[in-house]
């Protein structure tokens, strides 16, 4: 199975893009990993940083190689990753905890990037050996205070 949160956590951009429009393009990302797990509609990406949705959408693209779209199913499939191997928390749960609106787009979403449903990867993540991961609910998760970092 894949785990997408395995990924490199920078974005290396696709294709050559003016650096004022890859700022733009950039604040997107950040705007969508901050907020994956909320309704996020092209629009209103697009207008926090001051673009029309679709000049947004193909700049978008240009300057990462992937969809708005498929960015963000992506960061809602990490995220569901690491609930379904660090809480007990039912799947219905995890997929509106990771931002999905149906169960059965998260199923469908989930198989397609992982190769697996939610349900075979957490099983067989969990019954590979020495894999010890205390398992809490997401409430636990969410209720611990943030550890603080230095900001650059």
């Amino acid at each position: 199975a894949r785990n997408l949160s395995d990924a490199p956590s920078s974005i290396e951009p696709h294709l050559p893009v003016q650096p004022q429009s890859q700022d733009k393009a950039e604040q997107m990302a950040v705007h969508i990993s901050r907020n994956y797990q909320h309704r996020l509609m092209i629009p209103e990406i697009a207008a926090e940083v001051d673009l029309h949705p679709d000049y947004a959408a193909t700049l978008f693209k240009k300057t990462f190689g992937t969809t708005v779209v498929n960015f963000i199913t992506r960061h809602r499939i990490a995220h569901a990753q690491r609930l379904l191997l660090s809480t007990d928390d039912q799947i219905i749960t995890i997929a509106g905890d990771s931002g999905f609106d149906s169960v059965s787009r998260f199923n469908r979403a989930f198989k397609q990037l992982t190769g697996l449903t939610p349900r075979d990867y957490r099983k067989r993540s969990l019954s590979v050996p020495n894999t010890q991961i205390a398992k809490r609910s997401s409430s636990d998760v969410h209720s611990q205070p943030q550890e603080r970092g230095r900001r650059g």
